[in-house]
């Protein structure tokens, strides 16, 4: 049994953007990949956001 306390870790800001949550809705399992990772562990605005999917382009589409 493990006593150690919960790590909370509080969402980026832009997470919670509509239009992300929106795609993400669509493509649950997309991921954000990148700049923007790399901009949140720099504790930089997040400007840009790319995400990677398994799905090919034609599926995107038709579920955006």
């Amino acid at each position: 049994m493990n006593d150690a306390p919960a790590l909370r870790i509080q969402p980026p800001a832009f997470l919670r953007e509509t239009g992300l949550v929106s795609v993400m809705a669509a493509l649950p399992e997309a991921r954000v990949v990148g700049g923007a990772v790399r901009d949140t562990l720099a504790k930089r605005d997040v400007t840009d956001i790319d995400l990677a999917t398994p799905r090919p382009p034609e599926q995107i589409t038709k579920a955006l």
